[in-house]
């Protein structure tokens, strides 16, 4: 579906998914209201400070940006390029090209983040991509938030399954449980700190670390 959206003839879809995507993030309470980014300061200490990976308009930079007055230069928004071109946030925060299928540029950031990222992607290719931000992360100092939809072992919502059900219609993907993002998680090498919840958001954020070895 994303390789489709990329081909220029098909532009128009392509806008009206990227549209959507982003109305949909801002019907949704913000991520700083969800996870303590407090933390992500304190801890800083040089370099890059928060890398949103695929954060398409960078609506959740934004958030973090008027949440941490001065910090929008240390903040990078990485997507498509045709993405990049309609992001709305500040224009002090760094914009960088990137397919996260490939290496991470930015090495030794003090967090990562991926928002409704990791559910587009069966568990090979949402391997690739955590073992991508894995490898740029300095143990010991990097985290990694991923803020996913986490479906309970029963019980789901209407909106839960219908997401659920969308994601495999549209990507061959699915949405996943508790269980199922620990087993992605220990294989590509994470290790989970804590999981992030409120009552409020149908994500959750799971807060990740390279264990010291």
């Amino acid at each position: 579906m994303f390789e489709y959206h990329e081909k220029r003839e098909n532009e128009t879809e392509a806008a009206i998914f990227n549209g959507f995507v982003a109305s949909y993030r801002t019907t949704r309470i913000p991520w700083t209201s969800i996870y303590k980014t407090e933390q992500i300061i304190e801890g800083h200490q040089q370099g890059p400070l928060l890398v949103d990976i695929g954060g398409s308009q960078g609506d959740d930079l934004e958030s973090f940006r008027l949440a941490h007055p001065g910090s929008g230069t240390q903040l990078f928004l990485e997507d498509m390029p045709a993405v990049l071109e309609k992001a709305t946030c500040n224009a002090e925060i760094g914009r960088i090209p990137h397919n996260f299928f490939e290496p991470q540029p930015i090495r030794g950031a003090r967090a990562y983040y991926l928002h409704s990222i990791l559910h587009d992607w069966n568990d090979d290719d949402a391997l690739t991509i955590l073992r991508h931000v894995k490898d740029a992360m300095t143990p010991g100092y990097s985290k990694l938030l991923v803020n996913d939809m986490m479906m309970p072992s029963s019980g789901a919502t209407r909106l839960q399954t219908s997401v659920d059900m969308q994601m495999w219609v549209m990507a061959s993907a699915r949405e996943r449980t508790e269980d199922e993002f620990g087993q992605i998680f220990a294989k590509a090498g994470l290790e989970t700190v804590k999981i992030w919840r409120d009552p409020s958001s149908v994500t959750s954020i799971v807060e990740l670390v390279v264990p010291n070895l």
